[in-house]
């Protein structure tokens, strides 16, 4: 269940989760509780394994708005993919809902001014 998976994984202090690869319901569900799933190539999960050290962990930079990460000791980077969308929500702390919410104003007055009735009203409930 993917539900239990990503509460658990956000409860237990996780903000990020590294793999090669995610299922779709799974990266709608842990970007709508904060958890950010980054999806990059295996090659670059090896050498950030091979750069772990029991002493010093593992230290990595990840740039939401440069869309990568970075092993810190090596310089190393990766791109990842993250759509305008899901960018806005990490940054801004969003989930769905609260996007909605966010830009239903803007979304609210353009209609508006498009409208030629006066007396049209929207609402969210």
């Amino acid at each position: 269940d993917y539900d239990f998976a990503v509460k658990a994984m956000r409860e237990a202090g996780y903000r990020i989760v590294i793999s090669t690869e995610f299922p779709d319901v799974f990266n709608a569900k842990a970007l709508n509780v904060g958890l950010f799933p980054i999806e990059i190539p295996k090659e670059f999960i090896d050498k950030m394994i091979s750069e772990y050290d029991q002493e010093s962990r593992l230290k990595l930079f990840v740039d939401i708005v440069g869309q990568e990460i970075m092993i810190v000791k090596t310089g190393e980077k990766e791109y990842f993919n993250l759509s305008e969308y899901k960018k806005e929500c990490l940054l801004n702390g969003y989930n769905d809902v609260d996007y909605i919410y966010c830009v239903y104003d803007d979304i609210n007055c353009k209609e508006k001014i498009n409208c030629k009735n006066e007396f049209t009203e929207y609402a969210i409930e």
